[in-house]
């Protein structure tokens, strides 16, 4: 047994609550330069292999 008196209970390891950064607009690639190199698409969208049953 190891003596837990004085020793607060934890649900963490660290002690870090909601850290999330703030949203913020960035440049980003028009739809149709991201879908310029791929090798299959439709509708405006990736077409990939389906991967699961």
């Amino acid at each position: 047994r190891v003596d837990t008196e004085g020793v607060s209970p934890t649900s963490h390891a660290i002690f870090l609550t909601n850290v999330f950064r703030e949203d913020r607009i960035k440049e980003h690639l028009d739809r149709s330069k991201a879908l310029a190199n791929a090798p299959e698409k439709e509708d405006g969208n990736f077409v990939v292999p389906k991967v699961i049953g």
